[in-house]
């Protein structure tokens, strides 16, 4: 019987005095990560041969395993992006930036490309300060055969960041049908521009606890995802 690891595993080499209990994820490893698998090794006609010594290597896997590459938004959109700021990411220095692009190759086979925030994305009508930086870092992920996932395209949450102030203003304004011909406009134009270079859309991001989109009636939800589905047919589509 030999264990092989599904979706890979990592180890953990941590110094001795660190105060972390490793038994959770290591009990989560065996439950969720590994499978039993048997192996039979046959010589040309087929026959079975025994006591022969295997070695085993995992090259690849198909889980898929990623972050979210903000210190690249902050590097191709000096300036104008904030949302990693939050978790304690900064800038990196102009220098470091290839080293971090070879690392994150090396280590993720997925990426969540967090410049679509629409308060980020589009503050004031008609200008992108974060497009160009978007673009450039998923088509290098795509160059690298890393499969990106858009977040996030409807987030009702003003007057955060997934709500331009000039929407929240016709929101409460009452003007709902503007803000629909706003949303619903922004939809289809990001998903246009990105067709081929995001496979994975995050539509509606937290709309139990921030339902402020329900101003549009009940059916926002479904017609969001309408209408990803009818700019590009075969994205991958999330709500979370």
């Amino acid at each position: 019987m030999l264990w092989l690891f599904l979706g890979g595993a990592v180890a953990l080499a941590l110094p001795e005095e660190t105060p972390v209990d490793l038994s959770p994820f290591q009990e989560a490893i065996e439950q969720f990560r590994k499978l039993p698998v048997r192996i039979e090794v046959v010589d040309e006609n087929g026959q079975k041969l025994e006591g022969v010594e295997v070695f085993c290597e995992q090259v690849s896997h198909e889980f898929l395993f990623g972050n979210a590459p903000e210190y690249l938004i902050f590097a191709f959109a000096p300036g104008a992006y904030s949302r990693g700021g939050r978790f304690g990411a900064q800038p990196l220095p102009p220098e470091k930036i290839a080293e971090y692009q070879r690392l994150y190759l090396e280590l993720f086979n997925f990426a969540t490309l967090p410049a679509f925030y629409w308060k980020d994305y589009e503050p004031e009508p008609g200008r992108f300060p974060l497009k160009a930086a978007a673009y450039r870092i998923a088509r290098w992920l795509q160059d690298h055969g890393v499969p990106v996932k858009g977040h996030t395209l409807v987030w009702g949450n003003p007057p955060g960041v997934g709500v331009p102030s000039w929407v929240w203003m016709k929101g409460r304004a009452g003007h709902w049908e503007e803000v629909r011909e706003a949303l619903f406009g922004r939809i289809r134009r990001e998903v246009q521009d990105f067709k081929g270079l995001v496979h994975l859309w995050d539509v509606v991001n937290e709309p139990v606890v921030q339902p402020w989109f329900e101003g549009l009636g009940p059916e926002y939800i479904a017609e969001a995802f309408r209408a990803v589905k009818e700019i590009d047919p075969q994205a991958v589509l999330v709500t979370q």
